[in-house]
């Protein structure tokens, strides 16, 4: 590693032992009643969060004096994971940003104590972050189905650094682009938090517009209370089943992932895990639904999405497919009401949680065709979908303005910590 590195003329390889303390941590989770109380840091805290801060949920746990003295985070220093069943998620770094009294590095984790006179703790977790710098620490890693990195290993590893000034100026510039990208998020979460509200409100009649009220009244109904002048049908009143047969060998075959809705295998899992004869599978088609009833994050009673992104893709029998019938329904209007999970409280009955077959739930089509949904007059339908296709757009800006932050700062962050830009204490960058 120490003779590929072409470094810029003012910058250094160095072991990380040179520069930092590398104390592995050995921390799990006890319930001793002599023992100190405190909170850990665990391998989730480090690998889903770039930052250790407070407000993180951190294991209530106990310590020795000793492992309270050693293993005790600090500002500044960078923990990183240790071990890990797949390549990619060795050497995952986090920076710890605030002042802890009682939380300590837990098991799995390293901690990198940068010696401040020769190293920013910003700039190596940066660094770290480096698609090649974790790819070389995995080349470092023993193991074939866990991968594990060594305290020799770790302490070996020889990266390069910029002088001081020029590190902290690095860090300072990549942390602004990192509060634009936090800010973005946190955008996109009040967008998301304000969508799932209206959703409610909107869908259930709870708030209406008022050009099409009639009745103040509300009933009760198997999807629980809706406005007294809405019809409640049953899915099968609106929708026909699509059972249509794959015979035109369409080759893209098709996942209902919770988070992306119907997507091509090869595009979610990085390879297609269907069987190599396609011909009994189902054939979708732009604007038809699917109910998968898998469990999945967000989505407890399965996953209920509408075919957008291609014309056509196949999907496996084990998915309930169907489509709306006639245009006296808005179809925009039920896919936020499935994605709502207005449903879900019939689903519940139905699934009887902990009957399931072959990982799926148990809802036969019989059973879910006859679940209650809401039937507002079509001009309310629309309206309502129009709201909620607005924040929807909104959303979806944001999150492409996220996600090209994102890749510009990646692509500097490359140029910045390899030294093919440079940056002086005193100006911005140049190069």
């Amino acid at each position: 590693m120490k003779s590929r590195l072409k470094l810029p003329l003012g910058w250094r390889s160095s072991q990380l032992d040179e520069v930092a303390d590398v104390i592995l941590s050995n921390v799990d989770k006890k319930s001793y009643d002599d023992q100190i109380p405190v909170r850990l840091c665990n391998y989730t805290d480090v690998y889903y969060n770039d930052k250790i801060i407070n407000g993180l949920d951190f294991m209530e746990a106990t310590a020795t004096d000793r492992e309270v003295e050693r293993f005790r985070i600090h500002p500044g220093d960078v923990l990183i994971t240790k071990d890990s069943e797949t390549p990619d998620d060795i050497a995952v770094p986090a920076l710890v940003e605030d002042e802890f009294d009682d939380v300590l590095c837990g098991y799995h984790l390293a901690i990198l104590r940068p010696d401040s006179t020769a190293v920013s703790g910003a700039y190596l977790s940066f660094l770290l972050g480096l698609h090649w710098v974790r790819h070389y620490f995995f080349t470092l890693a023993n193991g074939v189905t866990r991968y594990g990195l060594t305290s020799d290993a770790i302490r070996k590893a020889v990266l390069p650094f910029p002088p001081l000034p020029e590190q902290k100026k690095i860090a300072e510039i990549l942390t602004t682009w990192d509060d634009a990208i936090a800010t973005v998020s946190k955008l996109i979460e009040s967008k998301r938090a304000l969508k799932k509200g209206l959703m409610q409100q909107l869908l259930t009649g709870k708030r209406r517009f008022p050009e099409f009220v009639k009745s103040n009244r509300f009933k009760e109904t198997p999807l629980g209370s809706v406005p007294e002048d809405w019809s409640v049908v049953q899915i099968s009143d609106l929708f026909k089943p699509v059972r249509r047969k794959n015979e035109k060998g369409v080759t893209r075959v098709l996942t209902a992932s919770g988070q992306h809705g119907l997507v091509d295998q090869r595009e979610f899992f990085n390879r297609s895990v269907a069987g190599a004869n396609l011909e009994g599978y189902y054939l979708l088609k732009r604007g038809e639904f699917a109910y998968n009833r898998s469990l999945m994050n967000g989505y407890p009673f399965g996953a209920t999405k509408r075919m957008e992104r291609y014309d056509e893709g196949a999907l496996s029998t084990l998915y309930l497919c169907f489509a709306l019938e006639g245009r006296k329904s808005d179809s925009d209007f039920y896919t936020h009401l499935f994605e709502a999970g207005v449903i879900n409280r019939q689903l519940r009955q139905i699934a009887q949680v902990g009957a399931r077959a072959h990982g799926l739930l148990n809802v036969t089509a019989g059973d879910f065709y006859s679940i209650a949904i809401p039937k507002p007059d079509l001009a309310e339908q629309k309206q309502i979908a129009s709201v909620l296709n607005g924040i929807t757009d909104e959303i979806e800006v944001l999150v492409k303005v996220h996600d090209r932050i994102s890749h510009e700062k990646c692509g500097l962050m490359q140029k910045l910590l390899t030294g093919q830009v440079r940056v002086k204490v005193d100006e911005e960058v140049s190069g």
